[in-house]
């Protein structure tokens, strides 16, 4: 079961990035991001409240909370920059199969070490080929003209960058591992998202780029609330789930497979192309599952 959720979270968030895919040109990202966190937190705390799990939630230990709050912080506000700025560096090309093999290699080494989780040659090789299978998909979607950065960057920094962005989300999966020992998941996302959500406001309102009612109308407002729902309320706990059943190992690597659904979801509703690099990528990608699940 938790293979699938894994899997599961991958495919509910490449479902948010195609339902966020005709607002993201009209509406900046951080305000977009922002938005989608509240209705996501909303929707979810609405559920929770009468349950009781944000009031455990409020009571939780210093160290959990500790925990809990790093989890979120260090993957989001660290990993997830870290990563957009080493694309802006040195392309998709290099920046997407570079941040996700070492996050794959991070996590395999502290889960082994430190989590005790088993790591042998099947897991160790389905993850080589799901992150090759990763990479061929991540430049079939990205297009040519976002396989090279422009103008002369700092190709050190880049490297740098998406190695910072591996180590940030390596210690994420690993601080939610710890934490939901102790913790259960509903529990851990009822502060887990409006702390992210009320983190991407302040981010954004201070750099300018907050969210402003011209951006928004009816029709778009439902959208990135709809894509929050399925790829942040969903698609979390499903992550979360997967993480304390399957462990952190096979869970990088199996919710890192949303490449392969998010081409799968745009071949079949934008009628994109089939390439030679759609069905390498596939091909790895489904045999890695194969072996890891």
């Amino acid at each position: 079961m938790g293979e699938i959720s894994a899997l599961g979270s991958a495919f509910l968030w490449a479902a948010n990035g195609a339902l966020l895919r005709s607002q993201a040109g009209r509406i900046p990202a951080l305000a977009l991001n922002a938005i989608q966190y509240l209705c996501a937190s909303a929707v979810l705390l609405v559920f929770l409240l009468p349950l009781g799990y944000v009031g455990q939630a409020l009571h939780l230990g210093g160290g959990l909370l500790l925990y809990l709050a790093g989890s979120a912080l260090v993957g989001m506000a660290g990993g997830d920059t870290l990563y957009i700025h080493s694309l802006r560096l040195i392309g998709i090309a290099r920046a997407f199969p570079l941040s996700n093999s070492l996050y794959v290699l991070f996590t395999f080494a502290v889960a082994a070490t430190f989590l005790r989780e088993p790591v042998g040659w099947a897991e160790a090789a389905g993850g080589a080929l799901v992150v090759a299978g990763m990479s061929c998909l991540a430049l079939a979607q990205g297009g040519v003209e976002q396989t090279m950065p422009s103008g002369r960057t700092g190709p050190l920094q880049g490297l740098l960058a998406s190695a910072g962005a591996a180590a940030c989300w390596t210690i994420s999966i690993f601080l939610l591992k710890v934490l939901l020992v102790e913790v259960d998941i509903l529990t851990a996302n009822a502060l887990r998202l409006p702390l992210v959500a009320l983190t991407l406001l302040t981010v954004a309102w201070l750099g300018g780029a907050g969210p402003r009612r011209k951006d928004f109308n009816g029709y778009s407002l439902a959208l990135v609330g709809a894509a929050g729902v399925l790829g942040i309320t969903l698609g979390s706990l499903a992550f979360l789930f997967a993480v304390q059943v399957a462990g952190a190992a096979k869970t990088a690597v199996l919710a890192s497979s949303s490449p392969l659904f998010a081409v799968l979801l745009s071949l079949v509703f934008y009628r994109r192309e089939v390439t030679r690099s759609v069905v390498l990528g596939t091909a790895l990608c489904v045999a890695g599952i194969a072996l890891i699940a």
